[in-house]
């Protein structure tokens, strides 16, 4: 069996924290039967959860959270052969919207179960990774 973990942000998008997750994780389990669960707890966390669940052989990690913890966990994957699951649960959502993924927690959960990965380029700036754009000045 695959190992599957699910990293969660609590802070991300306006007070979600246990209003989807609950239903998020229950759905995850029905498709990842071993479905771990982490939560960061600051900045940077993602990256080493995620950075440290591929030196331990996971082969899906799923970031529920916003545009930060998506980035921050590519940041700790780019280069490997391990497969990242998202979970809108941000303001912004923009990967999400942009590859057409549910903004909805737990339909997003339901459509990992029916897709299959891609594989896709990454930018680099300054040595991290990004995703869908990155910004410098007044955006930043």
């Amino acid at each position: 069996m695959d190992k599957t973990l699910l990293i969660a942000n609590p802070m991300a998008g306006t007070g979600w924290k246990g209003r989807s997750l609950n239903k998020v994780v229950r759905r995850l389990k029905e498709i990842y039967p071993g479905l771990e669960l982490v939560y960061t707890k600051g900045s940077g966390d993602a990256t080493a959860l995620s950075r440290q669940a591929v030196s331990d052989g996971y082969r899906t990690i799923i970031a529920a959270g916003g545009d930060g913890t998506i980035n921050e966990a590519i940041n700790g994957m780019a280069g490997s052969e391990s497969i990242l699951g998202i979970i809108p649960m941000g303001t912004g959502n923009a990967l999400a919207r942009e590859i057409g993924l549910s903004l909805n927690p737990v339909r997003a959960a339901s459509m990992l179960a029916n897709t299959t990965s891609k594989k896709i380029h990454l930018g680099i700036v300054n040595g991290r990774y990004f995703i869908v754009g990155a910004g410098i000045g007044f955006d930043a």
